[in-house]
């Protein structure tokens, strides 16, 4: 992004908050690799945390990072910001430095990776690995857990994500990539590896107005060149361009924009009358468009064949000892709260 666009995504993020007046917002580093051009990150966080501090607004930081280029000083930084910090591992270290390696020397990137995970280490940094599940990296799992578990990163959020080849840009990775059915047979097995190794897992199920926040109305992910869109996974295709940064900080708005924000899953047949639409919320709107051509049908993800697990899983981190339990017209409540609090899901979280 040069000085003239990036000046004006400071103005256009401003402007939105004093526009919309939220109680809070998020701010997320994304690339491409956001700590090549670390001042510049520092740059906008200061002075848009600043922004929202003048009008009382709450500010939150999320970084996404292949971890290479984090130091110290970066840890620091990210650190007094309380930062949601997301570095991505594919598979233990055989696997993983086979994809993840440095273009110079050709040498794997998985043990710079594990020590960057050790300086997150009692900071204030929420430490996430996005774990990519392919038929490579899957047989990898336990190694990869024992191999961090036995490093002390039990710290870090595992969280398991699948990989699509949806777009023409993957598809020749598409060979590697598991099947919805297969998914749902691996998840939650990883879910109580995960649980039994002494790490947090983050699966708790809740009731979300929206399956994450790309349909938000204020949620925006600004290219380089300043098209805009609704999520990352569209980034560079125009045909899901939302609208188009101005230098002034304004924004030009595409009928794209209002045809995204406006899906409804009442609206949609097959999730109308699902039980599980307060948990999914219609799901992926890129899945929903991919598989219908149209953001208005639905995007079923995880939620309808995995919610139980979830439920099951989630149960067995909890103390069922400490519940709160109410009794009423004989009825008998046990109220279980967990370590995850409810919170608004992202783009890269299962739905």
């Amino acid at each position: 992004m040069d000085r003239h666009m990036f000046e004006a995504t400071k103005k256009f993020i401003k402007n939105t908050i004093d526009e919309i007046t939220p109680k809070r917002i998020e701010l997320v580093l994304y690339g491409g690799e956001p700590f090549l051009v670390t001042e510049m990150g520092k740059e906008i966080v200061d002075e848009i945390s600043k922004h929202c501090q003048e009008r009382d607004v709450g500010f939150s930081l999320h970084a996404l990072s292949n971890g290479s280029l984090i130091t110290k000083d970066t840890v620091k930084w990210l650190s007094d910001y309380k930062c949601r910090l997301q570095i991505p591992i594919d598979g233990a270290k055989i696997t993983h430095d086979k994809y993840r390696y440095y273009k110079d020397t050709k040498r794997g990137s998985y043990d710079d990776i594990t020590k960057v995970l050790t300086l997150t280490k009692g900071t204030n940094i929420e430490t996430h690995i996005r774990i990519s599940l392919t038929n490579e990296t899957c047989p990898t799992m336990t190694a990869l857990l024992d191999d961090l578990k036995s490093k002390g990163l039990n710290h870090v959020y595992p969280n398991f994500c699948y990989i699509t080849a949806f777009t023409q840009a993957c598809e020749d990775f598409k060979g590697k990539c598991l099947s919805d059915l297969q998914l749902f047979k691996i998840m939650p097995n990883l879910w109580k590896q995960a649980h039994e190794r002494g790490f947090p897992i983050d699966i708790r199920p809740q009731v979300q107005p929206l399956p994450c926040s790309s349909i938000a109305d204020g949620s925006f992910i600004i290219d380089p060149f300043g098209a805009v869109y609704k999520c990352w996974e569209q980034v560079g295709l125009k045909e899901h361009m939302v609208g188009e940064l101005k230098l002034d900080g304004s924004m030009v708005k595409t009928a794209v924009y209002n045809d995204i924000i406006e899906r409804n899953p009442l609206n949609i047949e097959q999730c109308r009358g699902h039980s599980y639409l307060p948990a999914c919320a219609g799901g992926c709107i890129c899945k929903a468009y991919w598989q219908n051509g149209t953001y208005h049908a639905s995007g079923c993800g995880t939620e309808m064949h995995l919610l139980k697990d979830k439920v099951n899983v989630y149960l067995s981190t909890v103390d069922m000892t400490k519940a709160e339990i109410i009794e009423s017209n004989g009825l008998r409540l046990e109220i279980v709260e967990g370590k995850q609090k409810p919170q608004m899901s992202h783009c890269y979280v299962l739905v």
